[in-house]
């Protein structure tokens, strides 16, 4: 009677550890799905997280570059004092064709303003100032002073870049020239 005792204890105490170990792999089971769901939900928040960034990242360019192009179209109405839609209108064409943003285009206007091309030769200039910019690996800033100096008859530095204009020429006679070539 006792070795049947035995044998019962033993079959017992082996269910009973099954029960343990089923019940064991079913939490284990459900604590592993919980680990992946949570797992998704966090993958997809850094995904949220990463798109709001790009987002984010995108206004502020496109606040910057609306900011850059109203403080060009004031910089150029401040230096030719009129209107200034047709300049607008013929740097949107040159961006279309160059390398260069409008507001660049409008800016670099407003310098050559300043350095006194007048108003009807400002468009001109402006594609004179590209093509020596393209051509002679200047940045459109330095392109533009040296037309700008060209405006006022200053065709000494033109020198450095092979351009030789006629000296007998006035002021205006080798800035025309300088527009044509």
């Amino acid at each position: 009677m006792a070795d049947i005792r035995k044998v019962v204890l033993e079959l017992l105490a082996k269910n009973k550890a099954k029960g343990e170990l089923a019940a064991f792999q079913s939490q284990t089971a459900k604590m592993t799905s919980g680990l992946k769901s949570m797992s998704r939900t966090i993958l997809g928040l850094a995904g949220l997280g990463g798109g709001l960034y790009l987002l984010q990242k995108a206004f502020r360019g496109t606040l910057s570059a609306t900011a850059e192009q109203e403080k060009s179209e004031n910089l150029l109405r401040a230096a030719i004092g009129s209107n200034i839609v047709e300049m607008k209108k013929y740097a949107a064409t040159l961006q279309s064709m160059t390398i260069y943003g409008d507001e660049q285009i409008l800016s670099q206007m407003a310098y050559g303003a300043n350095l006194g091309i007048t108003t009807e030769k400002l468009q001109a200039a402006t594609k004179a100032a590209i093509g020596l910019a393209a051509k002679f690996r200047l940045d459109l800033s330095s392109a533009m002073m040296l037309v700008g100096r060209a405006s006022q008859g200053q065709t000494q530095l033109l020198t450095r870049y092979g351009i030789v204009l006629d000296e007998t020429l006035t002021p205006q006679e080798k800035f025309n020239e300088l527009l044509k070539q």
